[in-house]
């Protein structure tokens, strides 16, 4: 490429590579010849293999042997792929030359599958391409493989692609030995082949087909092989229709006796969608063979029955033409032939089937018979054809149904509907006799046939299943013409169906449902109604003499139904001609109300005018439904403004109340319309009027927390302070609902601040429970609530404050002089409340107000108490909490059990919380009914025989430090030093010892306070409170803030406690003398192997 820029190098290869494509396809060798020498020159060689293939297509041995001599050529052809593209090239041109050619290169004729994924073998491309010349070559070459394909023989192969000049090749070769081989998979001999191929593939050429299969006949071929299903070839053949190939193999003697699931050869043929055109030899040929036409296969079914559902009229025609029976019921349904040939858009079986004999009243099963198969089609000719031959035209099936009733089953001949009727009527059907023919006809839109009905009889008073008759139908479809036709037959024109309707109701509900539908005239109901305005139906019904005040189920009359679909005209007509206006429908509602509810001024009107005439427009307009509601208060309720004004206008009650006690006023609340609350305060609405709760219209409003209509009443002077049935003021119900808009515009209009309700909660207390709302609570406290005032259950507003976690308006409680000790029934304060919640900023809050640690509830519990409850879900946030109680000092009831049973300490133990406890050491807490030796690691203390002389001075039971010391003495053994040092304690302090274990007994719980009460000096009550055993760090505790971020107690080990794994010792304190085999240390029987006396000087001497 030196020399060249690398564009001028690209165009030049480009226009090189055209020259060469050039005269390779022109076979012109020296212009080939001239270009390679250039061409390779400039190094590529991407185009060889197409040109190559080219060549070998043309035929043209010299420019392939110049394309794969080339030196640039000699590595170009290596890949499998590339190579079998060549050699298919030769062989598709037939071009013997060229595949030696390829040979000599080395290129081979067969790829075994090991070798690559590109299968090839030549002998099967030169069967597909039917390229002889090189077949013959490479037949003779001997160690070519001439079964290449290990699941089927080149015969087969040949076979199926039916190459005849192939074949005839191959059955003079070696080859001849494999006619019978049968394929691995399908079990397919090459005769199986030549009818189907692998895959029974139809639509092959027959005379392709026939002149193979006499080659192989020729050569010796079995013709009675069976493939994998049993088939044999003459079976093949009949199952695609090959009726030229089927005559020539039954000729040639082959075996006929042969039955598959399908049947014999003649149902095959029946049954294939192929088609001949003739059959007559073939069939006269096989039931000279024997083939039995009539015969009947698995599923019931003769060659006729296959034949006429294949609608194969040329097979038909041989068959009936050989005398087959005609008339053998065949199916499932034990059906004729006959009834198996009518479909509707398929005639021309029926009608040969019909001539050749048939019997046109043969029924199936079910008793259906041609007829009527015939008249569900829609098929006039054949109903023609089957009423000439004798078919019967009052034959019923099974299930009762007449051949007239099979009119109606589909969907798709309501064109010929009225035509078949016709015919069957003039052959003597009794249309009478068929089931709701003329309802079905009229549901159907089916007029013509419908009037077709009436002119010749028919009973014009049948129902349907829904109870409605003809005339019912027909008004509710619109049809006028038919309803006068009806009306004239004496059709029951007040007859009423399973829900109370008349023909009227149908005729008036026309408009609603059937406005978008048409008719066979193409005609909507709303343009009928246009048409016939000034001669409607409901005029003809009503002139015929309906009934016009008649009630349906529902107790709906015409007029009701008529307001419901906003009919102006119709209701005039209605009312013009006597209709009733005071009967009310099933929920007690009358054509008024139903104007009111539906909004329809134009109806009210008509109405109004109507009531006025027949003076009853008080009783009428004031009427109400079952729960009480008048019109007025429908129509004030949904906010129809117009409608409020005309019953107004009308002279209604507007005060009137509804079962529930609600007035219009009230109605107005549940639309957002001011204007028409207004309209009502206007016209005289009392506001004050309570509904059976108790609440006026205000309070309603507030409940559904409407402001604007709040504001309308309170600017009328809508009483503020009205008390409902459970204590409920106007301000409490909007405090409840959190709506502070509402809760200001009470209180500038007066409402007071500290009325209760029947719980005895006032609206602080009330917006105190939740806890959401700082700016109602500032709100009432600003407007004068008594800060103090309690519940029923004495509950405070400061106490909900608390139980609610709002420091915010705790704070603001505190502030406006809320009692911080004031306590509810039980006793509980609010410190109380904040330590079951376990909060610790609401605590502070609460103590630095002055609250009294040490009050207690009434079963004698303090907020200590109250955090043992509340700590289970908080987290380790009880224990800051705890602490700073205690820091406060709250000793009052430190002893005392809580709800569960278990003091402070005991609780404590099973928290694992060592500071605590010892804490609680240094208070004087019991050490009672603690099980001391078992839970003595609690302490976390090394120096256990200075925890057990803490523990006799803190008042322990003497047999429990004994149990302490004995476990020491057994697991460590006691030094010189040690027995001397606890000797000495017991002796020579014995008494200073006993002395300040009773004056601790007898200060109890809380002894850093109370010692200070005493008057002792400094170094006394330093020494009461045990300074001298009990390290400094254990008297202070101190709060760590990281254990309010835990939302889980990991101090906590209540489980392993309980089961105390960690503890090998045994259970010294356990009643189970069984479970124990040491002696009984606390016994006090004198006659224990063992009681030791610590307190002896006997005890510590030397042996």
């Amino acid at each position: 490429m030196s020399g060249c820029e690398p564009e001028e190098w690209w165009r030049k290869s480009q226009g090189v590579k055209e020259k060469l494509r050039e005269a390779v396809n022109k076979n012109d060798t020296s212009e080939v010849e001239r270009i390679i020498q250039h061409y390779v020159k400039w190094g590529h060689d991407e185009i060889w293999k197409e040109l190559c293939e080219v060549a070998l297509k043309n035929r043209c041995l010299p420019i392939v042997e110049l394309l794969l001599s080339s030196e640039k050529n000699s590595i170009s052809f290596v890949d499998f792929k590339s190579n079998t593209q060549l050699i298919k090239a030769a062989i598709k041109s037939d071009f013997i030359d060229g595949v030696k050619y390829l040979q000599s290169k080395g290129i081979p004729l067969y790829f075994a599958h090991s070798m690559s994924r590109y299968n090839l073998s030549a002998l099967t491309e030169c069967v597909i391409n039917n390229s002889v010349e090189v077949l013959k070559y490479l037949l003779e070459l001997k160690y070519l493989d001439k079964n290449p394909d290990k699941e089927e023989t080149l015969l087969m192969t040949c076979c199926h692609e039916l190459k005849i000049e192939s074949l005839k090749i191959l059955l003079k070769s070696e080859l001849i030995n494999t006619i019978n081989q049968q394929s691995v998979n399908c079990q397919c001999s090459a005769l199986h082949f030549c009818m189907g191929g692998r895959h029974h593939v139809c639509g092959r050429e027959q005379r392709r087909v026939l002149e193979c299969v006499k080659l192989l006949m020729e050569a010796g071929a079995d013709v009675n092989l069976q493939d994998i299903n049993g088939t044999t070839p003459i079976q093949m053949a009949a199952e695609l229709g090959m009726v030229t190939t089927v005559i020539y193999l039954a000729e040639r003697g082959v075996n006929l006796d042969l039955e598959n699931k399908q049947g014999n050869l003649l149902h095959s043929l029946a049954d294939s969608r192929e088609r001949a055109d003739s059959y007559d030899e073939c069939i006269q040929l096989l039931i000279t063979k024997g083939v039995d036409i009539n015969k009947l296969n698995s599923s019931n079914e003769t060659p006729l029955y296959l034949a006429a559902c294949r609608v194969n009229e040329e097979m038909v025609k041989s068959l009936i033409n050989s005398h087959c029976n005609v008339n053998i019921k065949v199916g499932g349904n034990k059906e004729s032939v006959l009834l198996a040939s009518i479909r509707p858009e398929h005639t021309t079986i029926a009608e040969i089937l019909i001539q050749a004999g048939c019997d046109v009243n043969t029924a199936d099963k079910n008793g259906v018979t041609p007829l009527m198969k015939c008249v569900e089609a829609g098929n006039n000719v054949l109903i023609k054809q089957l009423i000439e031959q004798g078919g019967l035209v009052n034959a019923k099936d099974k299930k009762r149904r007449f051949v007239l009733d099979y009119l109606f089953r589909s969907y798709h001949h309501q064109s010929t509907s009225a035509d078949i009727v016709r015919i069957i009527i003039e052959a003597g059907a009794d249309i009478n006799k068929c089931s709701n023919l003329l309802c079905k006809a009229i549901k159907r839109r089916d007029y013509k046939t419908a009037s077709l009905l009436i002119e010749h009889g028919i009973d014009v008073n049948t129902v349907d299943k829904n109870g409605d008759n003809p005339l019912a139908l027909a008004s509710g479809k619109g049809k006028l013409e038919l309803v006068k036709l009806l009306i004239s037959k004496d059709c029951d024109i007040n007859h009423q169906n399973r829900e109370g309707q008349t023909a009227l109701h149908k005729a008036i509900e026309v408009s609603i449902f059937y406005t978008s539908i048409q008719d066979n005239d193409q005609q909507t109901p709303l343009s009928i109604a246009v048409g016939y305005r000034n001669m409607s139906i409901t005029e003809v019904l009503l002139t015929a003499g309906a009934d016009i005040d008649h009630c349906d189920e529902s107790r709906q009359t015409p007029l009701m139904i008529a307001v419901k679909n906003h009919d102006t005209d119709i209701a005039n007509v209605l009312l013009k001609a006597g209709a009733v206006l005071k009967p009310r429908d099933e929920l007690g509602r009358n054509a008024m109300y139903l104007a009111a509810f539906y909004n329809n001024p134009l109806v009210l009107d008509v109405l109004l005018e109507y009531s006025n005439v027949r003076s009853e427009a008080e009783s009428i307009v004031n009427a109400t439904d079952m729960t009480g509601k008048t019109p007025f208060m429908v129509a004030a309720e949904k906010g129809y403004k117009t409608m409020v004004e005309k019953l107004l206008m009308a002279g209604c009650n507007i005060n009137l109340q509804d079962h529930g006690g609600k007035t219009a006023l009230m109605c107005a609340v549940d639309n957002d319309d001011v204007t028409v609350l207004s309209l009502l305060l206007q016209n005289g609405a009392d506001y004050n009027i309570c509904d059976n709760n108790g609440k006026t219209a205000l309070m309603v409003a507030v409940e559904k927390q409407k402001d604007g209509h709040c504001k309308e009443w309170i600017k009328y002077g809508a009483s503020v302070n009205h008390v409902d049935n459970n204590g409920n003021t106007a301000l409490l119900i909007a405090v409840k609902d959190s709506n502070r808009g509402i809760v200001n515009s009470l209180l500038k209009a007066g409402a007071d601040v500290n009325l209760s309700d029947n719980n005895g909660q006032t609206a602080l207390v009330t917006a105190t429970v939740n806890g959401s709302n700082w700016g109602i609570v500032n709100s009432l406290l600003k407007a004068g609530a008594d800060v103090n005032l309690s519940d029923n259950n004495g509950q405070t507003a400061l106490v909900t404050a608390t139980e609610s976690y709002n420091r915010s308006i705790l704070k603001c409680l505190l502030k406006a002089g809320a009692d911080v000790n004031q306590s509810n029934n039980h006793g509980t304060t609010a410190l109380m409340a904040a330590a079951r919640t376990c909060n610790r900023s609401i605590l502070e809050c609460l103590l630095n107000a002055g609250a009294d640690v040490n009050k207690t509830d009434t079963d004698g519990r303090s907020a200590i108490h109250y955090i043992m409850v509340g700590s289970r879900g908080s987290g380790r946030k009880w224990i800051n909490c705890l602490k700073l109680l205690l820091i406060n000092k709250c000793h009052v009831s430190l002893d005392t059990p809580g709800e569960d049973g278990k003091t402070l300490f005991q609780w404590l133990l099973k928290k694992n919380k060592e500071d605590l406890i010892w804490y609680l050491v240094t208070e004087n807490c019991s050490l009672k009914d603690l099980n001391l030796p078992k839970v003595k690691y609690k302490f976390q203390f090394p120096d256990m025989l200075m925890l057990s002389k803490i523990l006799f001075g803190s008042g322990a039971p003497k047999r429990e430090i004994n149990v302490i010391i004995l476990i020491h003495f057994f697991s460590t053994g006691l030094s010189e030093d040690e027995r001397y040092e606890l000797l000495n304690f017991f002796k020579s302090r014995t008494l200073q010892s006993r002395c300040r274990r009773e004056i601790r007994n007898c200060i109890g719980p809380g002894i850093s306070s109370k010692i200070t009460q005493v008057g002792l000096p400094q170094c006394l009550q330093d020494y009461v409170v045990m300074k001298d055993l009990i390290p400094e760090e254990y008297f202070t505790l101190l709060i760590n803030d990281e254990d309010d971020l835990y939302d889980s107690d990991e101090s906590s080990d209540e489980s392993s406690s309980d089961n105390d794994e960690s503890n090998d010792e045994p259970d010294y304190y356990s009643d189970n003398d069984e479970s124990n085999d040491e002696p009984d240390y606390y016994s006090d029987n004198d006659d224990s192997s063992f009681d030791p006396d610590y307190y002896s000087n006997n005890y510590y001497s030397s042996d």
